[in-house]
């Protein structure tokens, strides 16, 4: 049963672009990994691992120093090689966000090949894969998660060394022995491998791009931008992130031929999502390659990780793209989950949202505990941690129609972190009520105007600019142009550089939920672009021309979504009020040479004052 409510509440997710729940049946052919067991691995085949020894073991690490040290030395374990299996989501959850420790999706000791993934044929239906980490010895266990301690393990700093003396005849040399390296000679190991260097080790390095198969653009290579880099023998691992060239360097020094990984945590402070959803960060094994060389990767659109890396270059540049101009980030930790077997993407921010969702006026609660027979608050609180902020659909999508889908999903989550879980219950709220984006009429329609026209427009916006280095111009062209939100709104206000994207988003506050007041806002904050923002509205059809005239009366002072908690005297030639709250013991004066509209609503609380009189110049 709660398979089934998770696929709905998925459903719901998706459904941002067609009817929601009646692709429910759909959503759960296409999503086989939401079952959360083994059965997420049955098409993957399996078959018998060869168990290394571990050369890093503290035991094998004693080994060498009781062999040529001169001194009697007992080794203390620097790191213990582990291993957890959460029980249930809010386990995984927490083992992934509360703990700073790196975790693996296989055991260390095994030999992968490239692109291959763990299969661990012990595990039964409806259990959790172990997921394998290294730690400091005085690491604090999770009391509540399954976790085992598989070796003990001494990784010897860079460059340790044990010098011995050796008589030759009359005379004493000494002897210099690398005790990393002579750790692998004692299993049989060939330590340097391939390594050309002459002491062994090196910082690994290189540089990775993706392919850019953008349809009005040659296909190309481009740098893959902020993502983590992942090297490790055996226990030993380091991990980094590319630079905006796609260039990486290991903190720490290898030899022979590390396993190379991507892992989509990006540095910009989001993750992505992938075949496994929730239960890991998207990667990639790149397999084994000599830490000697720069190892230059080219990920085509053939692999696995092409659609995770599109949509990490755009979130990457849309991050970038925050900073650069002040817009608000969007919310810390962003999880985005990539499908490659839809096309439809959603920026829900379930995981944040914490008010009622209704379904045409009914609670979900409701809705659910009616059609499924279960809580929907339970639910929320038990797969909370299982849902993601943004949901990418990638199917046959070019990079440059990724690129737009993101960029349109983080300003989504860029207008949710101002305006929070109330205002963005109410947007999901109309979307599963009127199927998608409805057509316009309906309880908080303009409401979800106001985040659609943002979104689609911000998302052609920054396709063109970024990735094809377009000018704006012209009429807007993108998806959904003839839809009754109107992204052509957004477009002409920046692209006649009325008002800057950055203008336009400070407007989109809490309170701003429908189109008079966002003019409201637009207004007040820019009173000197009063009739080139109206205009704009006007030729859009969402506001009538004489909405905001009242005669011949042009007004050059606004008072707009105010509380008042202090006396306040507002002057003006013409003044236009609207949506006013004057607190208890404040006294609000409005003076004006010519007239004064008072709007609604205009809210005076018992023990407040409120006078408004015309005064000659």
């Amino acid at each position: 049963m709660k398979k089934l409510i998770f696929y709905s509440i998925i459903a719901l997710a998706l459904g941002c672009k067609d009817a929601i729940v009646e692709d429910t049946i759909k959503i759960k052919d296409d999503f086989k990994l939401l079952e959360l067991n083994s059965e997420l691995r049955t098409t993957v085949n399996t078959r018998a691992y060869v168990y290394l020894d571990n050369p890093y073991s503290l035991d094998n690490m004693q080994d060498v120093y009781n062999l040529f040290s001169s001194e009697d030395i007992d080794l203390e374990p620097t790191h213990l090689y582990v291993r957890f299996q959460p029980h249930d989501s809010a386990q995984l959850a927490s083992l992934i966000n509360d703990y700073e420790i790196e975790l693996f999706e296989y055991p260390l000791n095994i030999e992968l090949e490239e692109g291959e993934e763990f299969v661990d044929a012990t595990i039964v239906e409806g259990e959790f894969n172990w997921l394998y980490s290294v730690v400091l010895p005085d690491f604090q266990f999770p009391t509540d998660i399954t976790w085992q301690i598989l070796e003990e393990c001494y990784i010897p700093a860079e460059d340790e060394v044990i010098v011995t003396s050796e008589s030759r005849g009359e005379n004493v040399e000494e002897c210099v022995i690398n005790v990393e390296a002579m750790a692998y000679e004692l299993l049989s190991y060939d330590y340097n491998e391939s390594t050309k260097s002459s002491r062994g080790r090196t910082r690994p390095k290189g540089y990775l791009n993706v392919c850019n198969n953008s349809k009005e653009l040659e296909v190309s290579y481009i740098p893959l931008k902020g993502v983590k880099v992942r090297c490790n023998r055996f226990v030993k691992y380091s991990t980094t992130f590319t630079d905006e060239a796609g260039y990486y360097v290991m903190d720490s020094k290898f030899a022979g031929k590390p396993r190379f990984t991507v892992v989509f945590d990006n540095c910009k402070d989001f993750e992505i999502w992938g075949k496994l959803g929730p239960l890991a960060r998207a990667n990639y094994n790149m397999g084994k390659h000599s830490a000697d060389d720069i190892l230059l990767r080219n990920i085509d659109t053939i692999s696995d990780a092409w659609q995770w890396a599109v949509v990490n270059n755009a979130a990457y540049d849309y991050y970038k793209f925050c900073e650069e101009t002040g817009i608000t980030k969007p919310p810390v930790d962003l999880k985005i989950w990539v499908m490659n077997n839809v096309a439809k993407s959603s920026a829900g921010m379930y995981r944040r949202i914490d008010d009622v969702i209704t379904i045409g006026g009914s609670a979900l609660n409701d809705f659910l505990n009616y059609m499924l027979g279960y809580n929907a608050n339970a639910l929320f609180q038990e797969i909370n941690f299982m849902l993601s902020d943004l949901t990418i659909g990638t199917k046959n999508k070019s990079y440059d129609e990724i690129y737009n889908n993101v960029n349109h999903e983080l300003a989504h989550a860029s207008h949710f972190a101002v305006v929070g879980s109330e205002y963005w219950a109410k947007y999901i709220s109309y979307i599963v009520s009127y199927g998608a984006y409805g057509n316009g009429d309906g309880y908080n329609s303009e409401l979800c105007g106001i985040g659609e026209m943002w979104g689609f427009a911000v998302g052609e916006i920054r396709m063109r600019e970024e990735l094809y280095r377009d000018k704006i111009f012209g009429e807007y062209n993108g998806s959904h142009k003839n839809n009754w939100f109107k992204p052509h709104v957004i477009w002409d206000l920046y692209r006649d550089s009325i008002l800057s994207l950055k203008e336009i988003h400070e407007c989109m506050l809490p309170y701003v939920m429908s189109y008079k007041q966002l003019i409201s806002e637009f207004y007040m904050r820019h009173p000197n672009e009063l009739d080139r923002i109206t205009s704009v509205f006007v030729t859009h059809g969402l506001i009538d021309d004489n909405q905001y005239n009242n005669g011949d009366i042009n007004y050059d002072s606004f008072l707009i979504n105010q509380s008042l908690y202090h006396n306040y005297v507002h002057t003006g030639n013409n003044v236009y009020a609207f949506y006013i709250n004057v607190y208890p013991e404040v006294n609000l004066v409005i003076e004006a040479t010519n007239s004064i509209t008072i709007d609604y609503p205009l809210i005076v609380y018992p023990g407040a004052s409120f006078v408004m009189r015309t005064v000659n110049n």
